[in-house]
């Protein structure tokens, strides 16, 4: 969800210079980190710790650390002298798998093209935009199914 609310195609050109983003709720979320650790990188178990405690809209806290998560930061540890660098790709990754409705998940660069609206149309001669009759069919579509799944959610996730 978060690599799709803080792509491209949701962005809106305002002018040849500048494009109008959703924030990133990651930002909050690595700048406490920066803040509380106070270096470039950081022991496993600190990391560890802060996050513990690091509440974000969809993630209470403080709550206890996966073994995935914390074997997964000992992992990244480990290629990097028993310290985790905050602004590696890497670590990204776990952040994303930490809070990951507000962290995008960082793909290995040159895997993806993101595009805006515009550069998709002009690339692919396609039109973004539905009908009222194409709208009007996804909702009748999803009226009956809607209802239902909305009652069985998962718990927990909001």
């Amino acid at each position: 969800i978060a690599n799709y609310i803080n792509g491209r195609s949701n962005c809106v050109d305002a002018s040849g210079y500048y494009s109008v983003c959703c924030l990133n709720e990651c930002e909050p979320l690595l700048g406490h980190l920066e803040r509380e650790v106070g270096e470039p990188d950081a022991a496993p178990e600190r990391i560890a710790e802060i996050v513990a405690k690091l509440p974000s809209a969809t993630v209470k806290a403080p709550r206890e650390m996966s073994t995935e998560l914390r074997g997964r930061l000992t992992e990244i540890a480990g290629q990097h002298g028993g310290r985790v660098p905050l602004h590696g790709r890497l670590f990204g990754e776990w952040l994303h798998y930490a809070y990951p409705r507000e962290c995008p998940y960082p793909h290995r660069s040159g895997t993806t093209s993101p595009m805006t609206a515009d550069e998709w149309i002009a690339e692919t001669g396609g039109n973004n935009l539905a009908t009222s009759a194409e709208m009007q069919r996804h909702v009748e579509a999803a009226g009956a199914t809607g209802a239902a799944a909305a009652a069985g959610a998962i718990e927990g996730v909001p």
